[in-house]
């Protein structure tokens, strides 16, 4: 498959997860399991790819995150939304309990993260945010946003690790972001995946005081900001989603 043809499928969930919503189901289930096309991404006795998608344990649960986040983009809140898989392959060389266990806690801290990841702004002063021009106290004020919601977070039982990444979807792929200046995979996959979506929905709506911009306007941006701001691998995957959704009209 070409990255064109995985973004077509992703495109094709998030249109199947669409029309189940008007047709009323209040539970979703995206199927990872044997006999499903994500675990063939997601073993490595199948998965042979030198590309993004394949070789890494990070490589290979990309295509499951990318598509559950895009899923969970249109989904209500409301409702639940839940991935099955196969948690082993029951063969030398195959996926483990472990790394089932991993991709499950990172595909529910993405559905979760990207709730409540800026929970940290309703503790900031809504007058500051809708600010055109930030003092410098104002701005590191803004700044603290992400671990504001740490803080307010830490004292819930998630069963992972949910808070590190909110903590760190303001870090960027250079080591300029905040709160720490982490650089390219030492940030969360997770948090790499919500701070490019919440960069393309803070500029495509228009949010305070911002006017918006086209979708054309907005791709050129991201993609000018791949391997400075942002993952490069996960721009190109977003733009291959959005092309195939623009493609279907």
């Amino acid at each position: 498959m070409s990255a064109r043809d995985i973004a077509q499928v992703q495109a094709d969930f998030v249109a199947a997860a669409k029309r189940a919503l008007a047709a009323g189901f209040e539970w979703l289930e995206l199927h990872f399991a044997h006999g499903y096309l994500a675990h063939e991404f997601y073993s490595p006795l199948a998965n042979r790819r030198t590309d993004h998608y394949g070789g890494s344990f990070e490589n290979r649960i990309r295509f499951l995150l990318e598509t559950f986040a895009a899923v969970r983009k249109v989904w209500p809140e409301r409702l639940p939304l839940t991935a099955r898989l196969s948690v082993t392959d029951w063969i030398d060389g195959g996926v483990t309990v472990d790394e089932s266990i991993e991709t499950t806690e990172e595909v529910e801290a993405v559905s979760i993260g990207a709730i409540l990841h800026d929970v940290g702004l309703l503790m900031l002063d809504p007058q500051m945010l809708a600010k055109p021009d930030l003092s410098g106290d104002e701005l590191r004020k803004i700044r603290s946003h992400p671990e504001l919601a740490a803080v307010f977070l830490k004292d819930l039982r998630f069963p992972f690790d949910v808070v590190k990444m909110i903590r760190h979807h303001h870090e960027r792929w250079d080591g300029l972001g905040y709160p720490e200046g982490l650089r390219e995979t030492s940030i969360p996959i997770g948090s790499r995946i919500i701070g490019l979506i919440e960069a393309y929905e803070v500029m495509t709506s228009g949010k305070g005081y911002r006017r918006p911009k086209g979708h054309r306007q907005v791709l050129a941006e991201l993609e000018n900001e791949a391997g400075a701001q942002f993952d490069p691998k996960v721009v190109e995957a977003f733009r291959e989603l959005l092309t195939q959704k623009g493609d279907r009209g």
